[in-house]
């Protein structure tokens, strides 16, 4: 903060404009007060002279859905030349920040100009715990209230427009054409709201030591009520240890935490400006973004299982075979296929809607009740894929669903059931068209499967589903999207049961397979009869019919041979096995 005032850390202009939106900001602030990780900034240490810059105090927010270039005007090169740090990564992190906590509660001109108009955060103290009644004030144990979606309810955002609603409500008077400082404070006084500003920033007390004033005088207020019960002296010393505990556990819990709360810095030193705009164009191209799994880790946070600390990720590594977890992600970092469907997995479980908004705002309860069951069930479900389904590598899964379908199903007597489920998969594979609305199916289909599962439906009507619903001849000719899950279904129910190659090379579970054309391309644009139609002669050689997996070598033997050039080489019984006619 200290060198944003003095202009030592600063913006350089070829930045772009500060683009988040209040949401990111809250967010933001949520992470500070709770101690969460908020990454690190890339600084350029350089001389002031440099390069133009602008200066964050002169910042606008933008509010609206358009990145918004930013208004205020770069800084020429200054007479002086003392070090300056030039902000290359962390712009919208650092600017945020820095109008977080304000010097003073009163918006500045150019802050009610701007689109944000004299924004604004307080903490609701209420719910955080402050004692309003006598039963709060012998409470010891305020642990509940450092629950994440506890503080992140607790955080208040108004524009001053707002608060001039809110101080003609509280006071019954016409808020003047602009409030000072000490509406603001007694607006805040009346709501219990603890404004957010440098000084709290800077662990001073004086605002929050108004708000316990301002507790303890409606607490004795309602002495009265208690008369009797028990002398007032004691009454008075229980308001006043209450109140002390209180404010021990917020000071030392959020004031002390953003007191000591820093944003590492990485600092490159160096007086040359031709390579900045690479490296500023990397770090911004190459950002890593947070997935919904990596969301929900943090969310549910640590938990015990079996009488020790765990959290999702935790979970999911001690639970899935880390040979099978690299087929489907990255166990390092788990942000692949698979644990992008554990949130779905733990929403079905649990009843709640799929969609990545709905799955984050969801209580935590409600998925810690789920969670033991993830990562046995994410287990099971990959196993199921690759050692039942024919899945060799990702390419080979008919639809991701299948996953969070799988998991989902899983329960102590799978063994039982198992076989129940893939034949039910198998139907969805070959009926279901996954394009799109695949949240609204993927509901549908574990309906369904419960339902199977539970003896309330029988397999009879799944069969007459297939038969209604198998795609006709045209469907699968044409390479249409459900024209490719019928293909790869067909050929990973082929690849399920084991087999040979088309050229007899027999198939390994952990080998890659290639897309190979049973007629060659080549062949069939020598071979074809000019009087007959391209347009159709291109639709039968491109189509899905005329496609198969096989093995790199068998890919690379039979070139642009035709099937009875490689296929003679099969001895009978391999014809046999493969329904080959003579």
């Amino acid at each position: 903060m200290v060198r944003v005032d003095q202009d030592k850390l600063v913006i350089p202009d070829f930045q772009r404009g500060f683009k988040w939106q209040t949401p990111d900001i809250r967010k933001l602030l949520e992470s500070l007060l709770l101690d969460f990780p908020i990454g690190a900034a890339l600084l350029w240490r350089t001389q002031r002279t440099t390069l133009d810059f602008r200066r964050i105090e002169e910042v606008e927010f933008s509010d609206d859905e358009t990145e918004g270039e930013d208004n205020s005007e770069p800084h020429q090169q200054e007479l002086r030349s003392d070090e300056i740090d030039f902000i290359l990564d962390g712009q919208q992190r650092i600017t945020s920040i820095y109008k977080l906590f304000p010097t003073t509660l009163e918006p500045t001109d150019h802050e009610l100009d701007s689109r944000f108009r004299g924004l604004r955060f307080f903490l609701a103290l209420e719910k955080l715990g402050v004692p309003r009644t006598l039963t709060d004030l012998r409470r010891n144990d305020f642990k509940t209230y450092s629950d994440p979606d506890v503080v992140a309810g607790a955080i208040v955002e108004k524009r001053h427009a707002d608060l001039k609603k809110e101080f003609r409500q509280v006071t019954g008077q016409k808020a003047p054409l602009r409030l000072r400082e000490e509406d603001i404070l007694l607006l805040c006084q009346r709501r219990m709201w603890l404004p957010l500003t440098r000084a709290f920033l800077e662990n001073k007390q004086s605002h929050l030591q108004r708000m316990r004033r301002a507790a303890e005088n409606e607490l004795r207020n309602e002495l009265d009520k208690y008369a009797g019960s028990e002398p007032r002296k004691s009454l008075e010393a229980l308001i006043e240890a209450g109140l002390d505990r209180w404010a021990d556990w917020f000071t030392s819990n959020f004031q002390a935490t953003l007191n000591s709360k820093s944003l590492t810095c990485l600092i490159l030193g160096n007086d040359k400006p031709e390579g900045l705009a690479r490296i500023f164009e990397t770090i911004n191209s190459t950002g890593l973004n947070l997935s919904v799994f990596d969301l929900l880790v943090a969310r549910l946070g640590t938990w015990k299982a079996a009488g020790e600390n765990t959290n999702l990720r935790k979970l999911v590594l001690s639970h899935v075979d880390k040979a099978l977890l690299q087929k489907f992600d990255d166990p390092r970092s788990l942000g692949g296929t698979a644990s992008q469907q554990v949130p779905r997995l733990l929403a079905l479980r649990a009843g709640v809607e799929l969609r990545k908004g709905e799955i984050l705002k969801t209580g935590k309860k409600t998925f810690l009740d789920q969670a033991d069951w993830c990562g046995p069930g994410l287990n099971y479900a990959l196993s199921t894929l690759t050692l039942h389904m024919g899945v060799i590598d990702y390419s080979y899964l008919p639809f991701k669903d299948l996953i969070a379908l799988i998991g989902a199903a899983y329960s102590d007597n799978w063994d039982q059931v198992k076989d129940r489920v893939i034949a039910f998969l198998w139907t969805l594979c070959l009926v279901e068209d996954w394009d799109s609305s695949t949240n609204d199916k993927t509901r549908a289909a574990f309906r369904q499967l419960t339902d199977l599962l539970k003896g309330e439906s029988s397999g009879k009507a799944i069969v007459e589903k297939i038969e209604r619903s198998f795609p006709e001849f045209e469907e699968v000719r044409d390479a249409t999207s459900k024209a490719s899950i019928v293909y790869r279904t067909l050929m990973a129910f082929n690849l399920s049961r084991g087999g040979i190659d088309w050229v007899g090379s027999a198939r390994s579970p952990t080998e890659t397979l290639e897309d190979h054309h049973l007629f060659p391309r080549d062949w069939l644009g020598n071979n074809r009869d000019p009087t007959e139609d391209k347009q159709l002669w291109a639709s039968l050689r491109d189509s899905v019919l005329n496609r198969i997996f096989v093995s790199v070598k068998a890919n690379a033997e039979a070139k642009a041979q035709t099937p009875p050039n490689y296929l003679r080489r099969l001895t009978p019984e391999q014809r046999r096995e493969l329904q080959i006619p003579e």
